[in-house]
C-alpha cells in the first residue's frame, strides 16, 4: 500500500514576491517526520516520495519419513547395513491446514474403532490366529492351506462387521461436527495528526507570523534601526529570517502527524497427523567384522540402519513500514549575482 507524502512547497512566499534578493539563493528542506517533506527557497524543486506498508503471513505443515542405511570399513574388515520398512495397513501421512481439529477427531475415531474391532474378531470363535484346534472343529476336512485361508476371511469378515459399526455409532452421535479450522487475517494502516490540508489551509496564518517574526529580528524596513549599510543587505538577511520562520511553524504543525499500522493473524487447526507402523516383514540389520585372513590389522568398521519421522507446522506473520524521498532543486535565474 502506498501513499503521496505530504509536501509543502515554499517558493517565494507571497510577502516577498516583490523583491529581488541579492543573496545567495537559500534552501531549507526538512523532515519533521516521516511521510511529510517541508521544502523552501528561491527556485525550482522536483519532489519523488512514497510511503508504503506491507503486511503478510505464511502458514504450512511438513512431514518426513526417511530409510536409511550405511556400511564402510577398512580392507581388514567388513561391514553391511540394510533397511527394509514395509508400512502396514493402519499407517497414514495426512497434514491438515485449517481442518486439523476436525481430521484429529475423525483420526481418533478410526483408531478407537479399529481396536474395538480387533479386540471382537479375537474374541470371537477364529481366536488370534490359526491353530490346529480350529481346523479341527472348523476347518470341514480341508487341507491345512485351505484351512488357513478359511480362517484369515472369517477372521477378517468379523473384524470389518465391527470396525463398521462402530464407526457408524460414532458418527451418528456428533462428535465435534463444528470443531473446523479457521485461518484468517486483519490489516489495517492508519494516519494520525495534522493533515496535508489542515496545513494548506493555515498558510496565511504561518506567512503573517513569520513576517512579524522577521520584523521583529531584523527590522521592517532598511532605515529601522541602522543596522545595515545597504538595502540590498537587509533584505537577504530578512528573507532568510522569513522562510526559516515559515517553514519551522509548518514543520511544527506537522510534526504530529503519524503513521500506525497493525496486524491481526487467526490460525485453528493446523498440524499433522503421522500413524506409521511398521509391518512385521520389515527388517533392519547392521553388522560389522574382522577378516580372518587379515586380523593382525588395526582398522575400523561402522554400520547402520534405521528409519526416521519427523513433522512440524508453522505459522509466521510479519510487519513492515518504509519511507523514501528524493528532492532536487534549482537556484532562480539571477539569484545569487552581486549588483
Amino acid at each position: 500500500m502506498k501513499k503521496p507524502l505530504l509536501v509543502a512547497a515554499l517558493l517565494a512566499a507571497a510577502p516577498l514576491a516583490g523583491l529581488s534578493a541579492k543573496a545567495d539563493p537559500l534552501f531549507n528542506i526538512q523532515t519533521p517526520s516521516a511521510g511529510n517533506v517541508i521544502f523552501t527557497g528561491s527556485g525550482t524543486a522536483q519532489f519523488n516520495n512514497s510511503l508504503s506498508t506491507n503486511n503478510n503471513f505464511n502458514v504450512g505443515s511438513s512431514t518426513q519419513l526417511g530409510v536409511n542405511a550405511s556400511a564402510s570399513s577398512t580392507s581388514d574388515y567388513t561391514a553391511q547395513g540394510t533397511a527394509q520398512l514395509d508400512l502396514s495397513g493402519t499407517s497414514r501421512l495426512q497434514q491438515t491446514i485449517g481442518t486439523a481439529t476436525s481430521a484429529f477427531n475423525q483420526s481418533s475415531l478410526i483408531t478407537a474403532a479399529s481396536e474395538s474391532a480387533t479386540k471382537a474378531a479375537n474374541s470371537s470363535s477364529f481366536g488370534v490366529e490359526w491353530t490346529a484346534s480350529w481346523d479341527a472343529q472348523y476347518g470341514g476336512g480341508k487341507s491345512e492351506a485351505e484351512s488357513r485361508a478359511a480362517w484369515k476371511a472369517g477372521w477378517e469378515n468379523q473384524y470389518s462387521q465391527s470396525f463398521n459399526a462402530a464407526t457408524s455409532t460414532a458418527q451418528s452421535s456428533n462428535i465435534d461436527k463444528n470443531s473446523t479450522g479457521t485461518i484468517s487475517a486483519e490489516f489495517s494502516t492508519k494516519d494520525s495528526g495534522t493533515t496535508a490540508g489542515a496545513v494548506a489551509s493555515s498558510q496565511s496564518s504561518f506567512a503573517s507570523g513569520a513576517k512579524a517574526a522577521a520584523d521583529v529580528a531584523y527590522g521592517a524596513s532598511y532605515t529601522e534601526g541602522g543596522r545595515y549599510s545597504s538595502q540590498a543587505e537587509w533584505r537577504a538577511a530578512w528573507e532568510a529570517g522569513y522562510k526559516n520562520s515559515y517553514a519551522s511553524a509548518i514543520s511544527q504543525a506537522t510534526a504530529s502527524a503519524a503513521r500506525d499500522s497493525q496486524s491481526s493473524v487467526t490460525v485453528q487447526g493446523i498440524g499433522v497427523i503421522a500413524d506409521v507402523n511398521a509391518a512385521a516383514t520389515s527388517n533392519f540389520q547392521a553388522q560389522a567384522q574382522k577378516e580372518a585372513p587379515n586380523s593382525g590389522g588395526n582398522g575400523n568398521a561402522q554400520a547402520s540402519s534405521g528409519a526416521s519421522l519427523a513433522t512440524s507446522s508453522f505459522a509466521t506473520q510479519s510487519n513492515s513500514t518504509s519511507a523514501s524521498a528524493f528532492a532536487q532543486a534549482f537556484a532562480a535565474a539571477g539569484v545569487g549575482t552581486g549588483g
